[in-house]
């Protein structure tokens, strides 16, 4: 039986790539930050480099010889892979957050059942490592509105299966409310258009 060839060896990065993708992470974190990155680039660092991981969340320095190949070639595709998202085919559907869904997020999140609370919190920390950087009372009053629309969508679901039997009660009858008071000026005004037509034919 013929042997599977090895793997070849990824080269290893030059000095002056490390050295600009460095100065994009510093860029993207610290410069001009960009909320969506940065949660990415302290993933990469959790998953691929734990040590540099934690030099970042004690405030420790590093430079660009403290990062690993592995973690070069991650914030390059992580830079590349944002930059050229704009090119997307737009007929590709793509669900977006609605400022609606933001709202119900910042409006119920405090209604959750404390274990619950807990527990996406948890989650929240995960998806959103940045939050880490704060003290833990700070990172708790966060709005969610505030985070990015991927968090949001999650938080939205957690949400809506989460929370306790009276509030999604509650929610049922304020969207039935909303609904009937749509369908209710509807109505008036259907009914304000036969009531003139009546006046012009009698008339």
């Amino acid at each position: 039986m013929a042997r599977r060839p090895a793997d070849k060896p990824q080269e290893k990065v030059p000095e002056d790539e490390r050295n600009a993708m460095f100065d994009s992470l510093r860029y993207f974190t610290k410069e001009n930050p960009d909320m969506d990155k940065y949660d990415e680039f302290l993933l990469l660092f959790q998953t691929r480099q734990p040590g540099l991981y934690r030099k970042h969340m004690n405030g420790e320095e590093y430079g660009p010889k403290d990062l690993n190949d592995d973690v070069v070639r991650g914030i390059n595709a992580i830079i590349y892979q944002r930059d050229t998202a704009k090119h997307v085919d737009i007929h590709v559907p793509q669900q977006e957050v609605t400022g609606q869904m933001k709202e119900f997020n910042d409006k119920y999140i405090a209604r959750l059942p404390p274990m619950r609370w807990n527990e996406l919190q948890d989650i929240l920390l995960t998806v959103a490592p940045r939050l880490r950087l704060l003290d833990k009372e700070t990172a708790q009053n966060v709005s969610p509105s505030s985070l990015p629309d991927n968090v949001n969508f999650m938080i939205n679901k957690y949400l809506r299966k989460h929370l306790s039997d009276d509030v999604k009660e509650e929610i049922r009858r304020e969207e039935e409310g909303d609904r009937d008071g749509e369908e209710g000026g509807l109505d008036s005004v259907e009914g304000g258009d036969d009531a003139g037509d009546e006046m012009d034919v009698d008339g």
